[in-house]
């Protein structure tokens, strides 16, 4: 355990103040939150409030949001514009423990009867939208644990099509959706899942929120090139809480 956080303040050391993101994201982008020890919306004025425990740690950019199933970012009455034409919400996670009903990001009311939600299915992802007759979904399988992934996850009410991206390449796709807008939703929260109240595990870094979807090349150019030592470092991290949590229990 001693050489592992040694070896993570090591790495810490040679990325301090280094990023592995491109400089521009493309158009559309709305809000931001970055987790520079802070729940600030970057971009615009959807900025978020920690609720419970909101930790930070060394992320892909900077730092990242560290939860640990106890707590989660509220944005109240949030702004996203033209969000129910399209949008998309994207990026970093490392989920230290699976969860079934764990949200990235979801945007919704407490009745389930409205807006998106991105989550957990265990070792899946999934990606449900509901537009006023109960929710579209789509998922991918393979997310491991304590893992750098850059997720992304895109709705176009125009031509009724869900995608979800993990280092930008598509994993899941449909195109039947009815060519109408997502029900609006009053509730936007990172980490925590908005109707079932389950929380996040690991490290959420650089979310965004655009107002309408990305395409796969877009999707693509938010993704540095593989191996950067901030990534690196990312995984780090996520090793190192696995390692204080099996320690603690053997005490």
């Amino acid at each position: 355990m001693r050489k592992l956080a040694v070896a993570v303040s090591m790495i810490a050391a040679m990325v301090l103040g280094g990023t592995s993101s491109k400089a521009s994201p493309p158009a559309g982008l709305v809000s931001w939150w970055r987790a520079e020890n802070n729940t600030l919306d970057a971009q615009g004025v959807n900025n978020g409030t920690a609720q419970g425990t909101v930790n930070y740690a060394p992320g892909a950019v900077g730092q990242a949001f560290s939860l640990l199933g106890n707590g989660y970012i509220d944005v109240a009455f949030p702004t996203f514009n033209a969000y129910t034409s399209g949008f998309t919400v994207a990026g970093w996670i490392n989920i230290a423990a699976y969860s079934q009903f764990a949200a990235l990001m979801n945007f919704r009311d407490t009745s389930n009867s409205s807006g998106f939600t991105l989550e957990q299915d265990l070792s899946s992802m999934s990606f449900d939208v509901n537009q006023g007759a109960g929710f579209n979904f789509l998922s991918a399988p393979g997310w491991l644990l304590n893992t750098p992934y850059y997720i992304a996850a895109t709705f176009d009410a125009a031509t009724g099509t869900m995608d979800l991206y993990r280092n930008g390449n598509l994993v899941a796709s449909r195109n039947d959706l009815a060519h109408t807008n997502m029900a609006a939703a009053p509730t936007f929260q990172i980490g925590r899942n908005i109707v079932t109240g389950a929380s996040w595990n690991g490290l959420i870094d650089e979310a965004q929120f655009y107002d309408h979807a990305l395409t796969q090349t877009e999707v693509a150019s938010l993704v540095p090139e593989p191996g950067t030592i901030s990534l690196v470092l990312f995984g780090f991290v996520g090793l190192a809480g696995i390692a204080r949590r099996r320690l603690r229990n053997k005490t």
